[in-house]
């Protein structure tokens, strides 16, 4: 008989809850919170909270990456974790991945801490419960969305559950969560913590009280759930209209610029190389800026990269012990501890303990790999690098090559080549475990490994291609496009004027127009006028000039090298890039609206193209305008298409930069759901979808004789009942 979830989460009440380990690295010291309030055992109750998330971030990850496009099983997968990768059916709690009550059990200590906070005390004039009361919502919200992810239709409560005879399970009083309305679930509780957070801010226990994992602290920021961030996933997960992305694009903008966040930097910019001293040339890609930041979990927990993470303990010393991804992808893994005795200054004896957690590749422990889609899509990217000869000035056009299979140079340290004794040279998944130094020019690993003692859950380069995708559905392709290739950069962002120089006569009215003067010929100029008119009324575009300190490079400069300037690199541009992943999609698809929409942009570019060509400045007549009426002409609205083929290009970058981190499961699935809605047809989301995750074993390029596919796979996926795990 099956177990009901509140019966099984029930039965974890307490444990972690009430208590706190003195030694757990998740009890930071609070002096600060002893005083004649209970705000000392508010905060080890949120501690306890956190301890929770711990439990569930492991198994949320491997669901959100074991299920999608990117790995494949290896000849010594487990039972289990190949159950997941195949779809096979599975009762919750017959698998070690598939445990709903471990959701549950966060989201009912988050309500028993809320049922009891009292968010309107006040000491000395300071609301001291407030960030952890923020946070306990955001973490709720979080876990929330986790659940409507993996269960899809789920029990909806915010009240203490004390006992397994309420019922809730399958009659929730408050009503069942989906991706279609949980936002509206959660709107009051989103709204009490933004205002939390943007008049409190976010905890922070002081350098004192660094959170201690045997061998190394992490800042208790690290730790923190951003409010704009959360609000904005909420709002791409309904993705229900033009306001929802609007709405979510504002989130992000505020976390990512008004906050003045660094992280997204030029050091990102991944380096080309072409070897003349073979004939044909051969280039080489090296993404070491990118490996540092992004690819790592920083060692001592420093860098700007992560936004949001958990943290693993050395040992069970220390605490919890996050080591089954690093294992699952090829690793074994070994904690131990050590103990060091010293005297202080008054000669008293102390002793510290430490920690430490080993790693070492071993292809028998390997149950996953790099999918052949994975490896192919990285060897898709086409890389535009440009020489000068000796001596040449700084003015001098370079000689420009394209480099093919090449591969996107992220791929090295996503994957990169371990040797091996009995099986040669296979990739090995490093993104939670991997080398300790960098890989050579062949993609092979060169030093020694290091375990990652911090699991991210956000990462700066993901909420930047999260916003991408909501202005993008938002009715501006061209700026997301700008995230990806060169940046949405304020040094190069075009300076929009008003002006009066376009006179229409018409009833006594003049129409004017904005001009565009860019600041930069690197910048992105392909943004149409009628673009960039709409996004002067956005603040959450158009105000970055004017929010943002810093330099902005693109997405993909990360693994493919710095983005020429338009006339040297054709191929990776606006119009060439839309145009062909129209194209592509009509093979795929056989949809002739698509391929009359790619003829039409075809046109139109053309046309945009001998317009600029053969512009002649005439002298216009003089027109007295002293009585007439300015008026703006409306610009043209977005194409449907070019959102369409800018929304796949975005899900090709997140495979890219956000590979093996547990997101693409997820990420697919709200990309269908945006498609079903706003696509061609009604189930071009789930047909694509279905497509994409049944292509993962097809050993060539992405849009390569799409037919070839798994069919079992593409059936099981037509169905979306399927996208989602069964509750018990």
């Amino acid at each position: 008989m099956k177990k009901s979830i509140i019966s099984l989460f029930v039965g974890l009440l307490g444990l972690g809850v009430f208590t706190t380990s003195c030694e757990d690295m998740l009890t930071p010291e609070l002096e600060r919170f002893a005083t004649e309030f209970s705000g000392k055992d508010t905060v080890n109750f949120y501690a306890g909270i956190l301890r929770n998330v711990q439990q569930v971030a492991e198994q949320n990850i491997l669901l959100g990456e074991l299920r999608g496009d990117l790995v494949t099983t290896t000849n010594y997968v487990t039972d289990s974790i190949s159950d997941i990768v195949k779809f096979a059916a599975c009762e919750d709690g017959d698998n070690a991945l598939l445990n709903v009550a471990a959701y549950y059990n966060v989201i009912n200590q988050c309500n028993f801490y809320l049922d009891k906070v009292d968010s309107t005390s006040c000491y000395n004039n300071y609301y001291y419960m407030r960030k952890e009361t923020a946070q306990v919502l955001l973490i709720r919200a979080w876990t929330y969305m986790q659940l409507v992810q993996n269960y899809g239709k789920v029990p909806f409560i915010t009240k203490p559950v004390r006992n397994s005879t309420t019922g809730w399970e399958t009659t929730p009083p408050e009503g069942w969560a989906t991706a279609d309305n949980l936002v509206t679930l959660l709107h009051n509780d989103m709204e009490q913590a933004w205002s939390y957070c943007a008049v409190q801010g976010y905890p922070d226990y002081s350098a004192s009280a660094l959170l201690n994992t045997g061998v190394a602290s992490v800042n208790s920021k690290l730790l923190n759930f951003d409010a704009d961030v959360i609000y904005g996933d909420l709002y791409m997960m309904r993705g229900q209209d033009v306001s929802d992305f609007e709405k979510a694009a504002e989130h992000y903008y505020n976390f990512l610029f008004k906050e003045n966040r660094t992280g997204n930097t030029v050091s990102n910019i991944a380096s080309t190389r072409k070897d003349k001293r073979t004939t044909p040339p051969t280039f080489s890609v090296t993404a070491d800026g990118w490996a540092g930041n992004a690819a790592r979990v920083s060692y001592s927990f420093g860098g700007n990269e992560i936004v949001t993470g958990v943290p693993s303990a050395a040992n069970t010393h220390f605490g919890l012990v996050l080591s089954r991804i690093p294992n699952i992808y090829g690793f074994d893994i070994h904690s131990s501890n050590s103990t060091s005795s010293s005297e202080d200054s008054e000669g008293n004896s102390q002793v510290s303990t430490t920690g430490q957690v080993t790693i070492q590749p071993n292809y028998k422990v390997r149950q996953v790999e790099p999918s052949a889609a994975y490896v192919q899509l990285n060897k898709a990217q086409v890389i535009c690098v440009a020489t000068k000869a000796q001596g040449a000035t700084d003015d001098a056009k370079p000689e420009i090559d394209y480099a093919t299979n090449c591969y996107d140079g992220r791929m090295d340290y996503s994957a990169p080549l371990i040797e091996t004794q009995d099986v040669g040279t296979i990739r090995y998944i490093t993104k939670f475990g991997g080398s300790r130094n960098n890989v050579d020019s062949e993609g092979k690993v060169k030093g020694g490994f290091e375990f990652r003692y911090l699991l991210p859950l956000y990462r700066y380069r993901t909420i930047m291609l999260r916003y991408a995708e909501a202005i993008n559905r938002a009715g501006f392709p061209g700026h997301a496009f700008a995230i990806l290739r060169d940046g949405l950069d304020p040094e190069t962002y075009p300076f929009i004027q008003a002006v009066q120089d376009t006179i229409v006569v018409a009833d006594s009215t003049v129409y004017a127009h904005y001009a565009l003067s860019p600041q930069s010929d690197k910048g992105p100029n392909y943004i149409s006028d009628s673009e960039l008119e709409r996004a002067r009324t956005k603040s959450w575009i158009y105000d970055i000039v004017n929010y943002s300190k810093e330099h902005h490079v693109g997405i993909r400069e990360a693994g493919c090298g710095e983005s020429l300037k338009e006339e040297y690199d054709s191929i990776y541009s606006y119009n060439y890039q839309i145009i062909q992943r129209l194209a592509e999609e009509y093979e795929r698809t056989d949809d002739a609206n698509l391929a009359q929409s790619s003829r039409r942009l075809v046109k139109m570019y053309e046309e945009e193209l001998n317009e600029e060509e053969n512009d002649t400045t005439q002298e216009e007549e003089e027109i007295d305008i002293s009585n007439f009426k300015w008026v703006y002409a409306e610009p043209d609205p977005a194409i449907p298409e070019e959102i369409l083929a800018m929304e796949l290009l975005i899900a090709d970058q997140y495979a890219l930069e956000t590979a093996f981190e547990g997101q693409r499961y997820y990420d697919l699935m709200r990309i269908a759901r945006h498609l079903n809605k706003f696509g061609p047809e009604p189930d071009y989301g789930t047909k694509w979808m279905a497509w994409k995750i049944a292509r993962r074993g097809v050993d060539a390029a992405p849009y390569d004789n799409p037919s070839q596919k798994d069919a079992s796979i593409y059936n099981f996926f037509l169905n979306t009942d399927n996208w989602y795990l069964p509750l018990p």
